[in-house]
């Protein structure tokens, strides 16, 4: 189904709902040593990442995910991952991130 969000009469986005949250897919990741892990993904072009209070790094992609090629990409630079997820923003999460502000 379709969904179209408003704010002070601008639209901020209008489109279907699976859509709108597929833009929003993360990568959560771990390595047993995640200093060299985002050390290397300073260096990966396309995305970005932060950690998380759980120790986790969460990486966006800016053109849709691509966990093979990263993963393929850290283990030629020796970085072993422990913990890798594909993680969705939840509507309501991606709902209050557009109307922030």
């Amino acid at each position: 189904s379709h969904v179209l969000v408003l704010k002070k009469g601008e639209v901020l986005y209008s489109g279907l709902v699976n859509q709108m949250t597929s833009k929003t897919d993360f990568l959560e990741l771990q390595s047993n040593d995640n200093q060299l892990l985002m050390t290397l993904l300073k260096t990966y072009p396309n995305i970005n990442f932060e950690t998380n209070a759980d120790n986790k790094v969460l990486v966006y992609f800016e053109n849709g995910i691509n966990a093979a090629a990263l993963n393929k990409f850290l283990a030629g630079n020796n970085c072993y991952l422990n913990h890798i997820i594909i993680k969705k923003q939840s509507l309501e999460e991606q709902f209050l991130e557009l109307t922030a502000n």
